[in-house]
């Protein structure tokens, strides 16, 4: 009705609604008056936008599309840095320097080539699990990461331990520097506690 247009319905009824309504009343009291002229809506009683409208919003997307990137990449770094360091996080670099220490004999030891390769494994498996720990200390947002590997390997080392143990091929005593990585687990989900890591949406490109 304000630009002229058919409402598609009585006019008759039209009013007694806005009679009856106030609400409705008061909103198709407010509308602008449009005018129809050889065709041409005359706007100006809406109101003109800003000239640099268009190129005030396509500068704020091209920031934000900017700083997008670059806070994602360098806000869990700074962050990181900032986080306090805790008993937890100093307990793992000693745990890593440790366990590193401990794997070196393996590496340089001296038996038959079967046996001197089992080891040669094993130490680089020591080696990977003692980087795992100084990591996670320097950059405790990703130690969450590190946890399920963690328990696997706790889980299984457990299990094997237990049954060569019950078997007699070895005393437990013998067993118990497995005890670092048991103890390597409970510091690695105090820090991911400590420190969450970014949540991830899915979905989001």
């Amino acid at each position: 009705m304000a630009d002229g247009e058919d409402p598609a319905v009585a006019a008759h009824r039209l009013d007694r609604h806005l009679l009856a309504c106030e609400p409705c009343r008061a909103f198709f009291a407010g509308l602008p008056s449009i005018s129809l002229d050889e065709g041409r809506t005359d706007l100006a009683s809406v109101g003109e936008p800003p000239p640099d409208l268009p190129a005030r919003i396509v500068a704020r997307l091209e920031r934000e599309r900017l700083a997008g990137p670059a806070a994602a990449s360098s806000g869990p770094d700074r962050t990181a840095a900032r986080q306090p360091v805790s008993i937890w996080r100093i307990g793992l670099v000693a745990l890593g320097i440790g366990q590193f220490l401990a794997a070196l004999p393996a590496l340089a030891g001296r038996m038959n080539a079967d046996v001197l390769h089992a080891n040669h494994d094993l130490a680089a498996i020591e080696l990977a699990l003692s980087a795992c720990f100084v990591l996670a200390a320097f950059r405790p947002r990703q130690a969450a990461g590190f946890v399920p590997l963690l328990a696997a390997v706790v889980g299984f080392l457990s299990l094997v331990a237990i049954a060569d143990v019950a078997a007699g091929r070895i005393a437990a005593t013998s067993e118990l520097p497995h005890l670092v990585d048991a103890l390597a687990l409970v510091m690695l989900v105090a820090v991911a506690r400590r420190h969450p890591g970014p949540v991830v949406r899915a979905g989001v490109a």
